[in-house]
């Protein structure tokens, strides 16, 4: 996996081995090479500004290092289960809690990946995905299962109650338009719903008659 810095300046790449490399996007100059860990997998991700990227291994184990001189500037301990967010604007981390994992089964805390703390924590057990769901990137979205089914925005960045936005779905996959106003739900029996953000609107619904939609995505422009 491959990815720019968010000004563009740097590259990193992280193989399946765990190996990491960090170069400048101008002139190709290897910043950093990091050797792979066969006994620990790892993710890698810059943090915005491009000047640290975060460690996250398969134990839970979470490092930020300083991108040039692979120094570790801080460190963490999470839960094992977690996703990655995609908004480079906002590195965050979604921690899931497991049968057997300390602290209460089914929660979900969203941490501040560049603070290496807390800042949202979700009751309810469901997945969340740490993708924006509004333009000013503040609120992301939970996919709840169990006794209530649905999808739910939550402010990342204060206790505020989250925005039901589908209802009774019982959703596998949800996806976001490039600008975010328009999100599509599918269902393990094959319905898709295409709902207006701002106003709850059904856009589009469908039903695959074969069942099941592992993939969602909309095209450039929506």
């Amino acid at each position: 996996v491959a990815v720019f810095s968010d000004d563009g300046t740097r590259l990193l790449a992280s193989s399946k081995s765990g190996a990491i490399a960090v170069w400048r996007a101008d002139n190709g100059q290897t910043l950093l090479r990091l050797p792979g860990d066969p006994q620990s997998s790892r993710h890698a991700r810059f943090l915005p500004g491009g000047r640290e990227i975060a460690l996250l291994y398969q134990d839970g184990r979470v490092e930020v290092l300083e991108a040039r001189s692979g120094k570790r500037l801080r460190s963490s301990q999470v839960p094992a289960s977690f996703a990655l967010g995609r908004d480079p604007a906002h590195p965050t981390l979604a921690v899931y809690r497991k049968a057997g994992e300390p602290g209460p089964y089914g929660q979900v805390m969203v941490y501040d990946l560049q603070k290496l703390e807390p800042v949202r924590t979700i009751q309810r057990p469901c997945t969340v995905a740490l993708s924006p769901i509004s333009a000013d990137s503040k609120n992301y979205y939970c996919i709840a299962s169990g006794g209530e089914t649905g999808v739910f925005a939550y402010p990342l960045n204060a206790d505020a109650a989250p925005r039901l936005l589908l209802q009774g779905m019982d959703v596998q996959r949800f996806e976001l338009s490039d600008d975010s106003k328009l999100g599509v739900a599918s269902t393990g029996d094959g319905a898709l719903k295409v709902v207006e953000l701002a106003t709850n609107k059904t856009v589009l619904g469908v039903r695959d008659p074969a069942g099941g939609v592992p993939k969602l995505a909309f095209s450039h422009g929506g």
